[in-house]
């Protein structure tokens, strides 16, 4: 697995390296809902930040995602979760000059905080990975819009307080140097 994952990277390093690159800048906000083995959360606001590089085909980035839901299970109980993740993804040739699809995964890690207000707080670390798909819009040459679909998985174990799986709708605003 890792070496696929490695050979995929380089693939779009390479690719990325000998095309038009421009610097990508960004920001998320979106809405996740986050599931356990017997309990699924509630909607959660998902803000983040995004880094990296696209080319006409293609882009990589990290993104970093923070969500916190208030009064989780029980009143007065705080969930949050952040993740760190790099994600490749593919774009459509352009539909109409400004219309893209685009297809991609992603993986990295998943940090989570519990606080009751009266044990000692919980955290947890674990792998992430998963798939997106959505819709770019070119605004400018340099600014696009992005509607999509993040499903996410982890490796948490039983007794960690990551969720097993998080689903998120997302919209970007993007800034191309």
């Amino acid at each position: 697995m890792k070496k696929i994952v490695l050979l995929v990277l380089l693939a779009f390093v390479t690719s990325a390296s000998a095309k038009n690159t421009q610097v990508l800048v960004g920001a998320e906000f979106g809405q996740s809902k986050s599931s356990w083995e017997n309990y699924t959360g509630k909607e959660e606001d998902n803000l983040g930040a995004r880094v990296g590089v696209e080319t006409e085909e293609s882009r990589i980035y990290v993104s970093y995602n923070y969500a916190k839901t208030e009064d989780f299970i029980f009143t007065g109980i705080d969930f949050e979760t952040q993740t760190l993740v790099l994600n490749l993804e593919a774009k459509t040739k352009p539909y109409y000059g400004i219309l893209r699809a685009f297809v991609g995964g992603h993986l990295g890690a998943i940090y989570s905080t519990l606080k009751d207000g009266v044990s000692p707080d919980e955290d947890d670390t674990d792998f992430i990975y998963g798939a997106q798909g959505g819709i770019l819009v070119d605004v400018t040459n340099n600014i696009s819009l992005e509607a999509a679909y993040k499903y996410s998985w982890t490796n948490s174990s039983d007794n960690s307080i990551n969720p097993d799986n998080i689903g998120t709708y997302y919209g970007a605003l993007n800034i191309k140097f």
